[in-house]
């Protein structure tokens, strides 16, 4: 009995030892994840810390940025740029739909044409440098506004509408208008009313402008690699690529292209069934991207033209951002003997 006694107490302290041990390590364990949970919650707190931070000071970047000339339309300043000014012959560039700084984005470009022409590139309000404002991004509300700098603030008369993308559409909409101040339209891969009669376009539409493409990459990526929109073979410097990064950040959903992209099916219809009109020659360039996985592309893009007297439609290999920049050595001779 006394052998039997002691068996059980050693047995008693050796299970109280193993459940104190067990006690021990579940308190560790919990210990252990508490740890974990409050370094995630503080790296969470960082980063948003460290986020706010960064788009305050991108912000008070953004607010130091100049170039290009302002134009006081409406009571709010609109940001053009104008190369080649010794020229005569003026080509008004009207930019694609969220383009965060039309001026270097398009700049490829305006250095290719501004040797025989004006060029003149437009950043529509909430654009690059352009006011953010209040007033719906109507077709009639943009249109007026792009049209009173050139007409009423710089005092040209006469020119030639050069859209690309969604700038296509604002340049029917303004060739209707104004049919008798604009030379000819030079339209790069623009949105067309009859886009409409494709079953997906919504989709396309989406593809088709800056705000849904790629977002632009973190400071700290060192290849600097932005989203399509900035040509990647032109030779932009440091300081306008990190601008432009800043823009982007800044720009991609503001007031003023938040707007314009909610009323996009609106001025898509305030053009439903409008052609360019018989006195105004059209050229349209368009990329085998588009072509290629839109049957109807190149069909839709001759449509909009078919009343005029003069009415092309090239098809060029590449990408709706990029392939305008890839085949200069084609566009700007077929464009010097185009411009009368």
């Amino acid at each position: 009995m006394i052998k039997s006694a002691t068996v059980s107490t050693f047995d008693t302290c050796k299970t109280t030892k193993s459940e104190r041990k067990r006690r021990i390590l579940k308190k560790e364990y919990f210990s252990s994840i508490k740890s974990v949970i409050i370094i995630f919650i503080l790296i969470i707190l960082l980063y948003g810390i460290f986020y706010g931070c960064m788009k305050i000071y991108e912000k008070l970047q953004a607010n130091t940025y100049d170039y290009g000339i302002k134009i006081n339309i409406g009571n709010h300043n609109m940001v053009i740029n104008i190369d080649g000014e010794k020229n005569d012959k003026v080509l008004v560039i009207i930019p694609g739909l969220g383009s965060p700084s039309p001026v270097l984005q398009y700049r490829p470009i305006s250095d290719a044409l501004s040797d025989k022409y004006k060029v003149i590139i437009m950043e529509p309000f909430g654009y690059g440098l352009s006011d953010v404002v209040k007033e719906e991004r109507t077709i009639e509300n943009i249109v007026s506004e792009l049209h009173g700098v050139i007409k009423e603030q710089l005092k040209i008369d006469k020119y030639y509408l050069l859209g690309h993308s969604l700038g296509g559409l604002y340049s029917l909409y303004w060739s209707d208008k104004y049919s008798n101040e604009v030379l000819g339209f030079i339209g790069f891969d623009t949105i067309v009313p009859e886009i409409e009669t494709i079953s997906n376009y919504k989709d396309i539409l989406n593809e088709l402008n800056f705000i849904d493409d790629q977002y632009v990459k973190s400071k700290n990526n060192n290849q600097k690699k932005l989203f399509s929109s900035l040509y990647p073979k032109y030779n932009y410097n440091g300081e306008e690529i990190e601008m432009y990064r800043i823009l982007s950040s800044q720009n991609k959903f503001n007031k003023s292209v938040q707007n314009e992209y909610s009323l996009l099916e609106y001025n898509l219809k305030m053009t439903q069934g409008m052609k360019f009109p018989k006195i105004i020659p059209v050229i349209n360039f368009i990329c085998s991207d588009n072509t290629d996985r839109i049957p109807a592309w190149k069909q839709i893009h001759d449509n909009v033209g078919n009343e005029s007297t003069s009415n092309e439609v090239i098809e060029l290999t590449g990408n709706h951002f990029y392939f305008v920049m890839d085949n200069f050595d084609t566009i700007t001779p077929k464009l010097n003997e185009w411009i009368k």
